[in-house]
């Protein structure tokens, strides 16, 4: 078990500004299955390595992840930032595709490439 998150590579951000973007994408993916007990015993699995993958792509992909999230009800957490610091308000910086093993993750998420710099 892995927590997938994608970066949006299309826009400039510090790395610090990026580390609490996927923090927010983390604390609010998690916040919303609190009440599901199925979700509950697959986050006991995750616990035990806490495991995180995060990959970069564009904004246009993160767009269509969060589309077919909303469509097909699939939980997906994205986050557009505030714009309090170095980002205009509602920039799409990240999105949160959750816990899951490598055959449950998008299709697009597994031809993504890892964040390196």
């Amino acid at each position: 078990m892995k927590m997938y998150f994608i970066v949006n590579k299309d826009i400039e951000i510090s790395k610090g500004k990026l580390s609490g973007q996927v923090g927010h994408a983390s604390m609010s993916y998690l916040y919303s299955r609190m009440e599901d007990e199925e979700f509950k015993l697959k986050l006991k699995d995750y616990m035990v390595e806490q495991k995180k993958i995060i990959l970069k792509g564009t904004e246009n992909q993160i767009k269509k992840l969060e589309k077919d999230s909303i469509d097909n009800n699939l939980g997906y957490i994205t986050i557009r930032d505030l714009g309090y610091t170095e980002l205009d308000s509602g920039t799409l910086t990240c999105i949160c595709v959750g816990i899951s093993g490598i055959d449950e993750i998008p299709k697009i998420t597994k031809r993504l490439r890892l964040l390196t710099d």
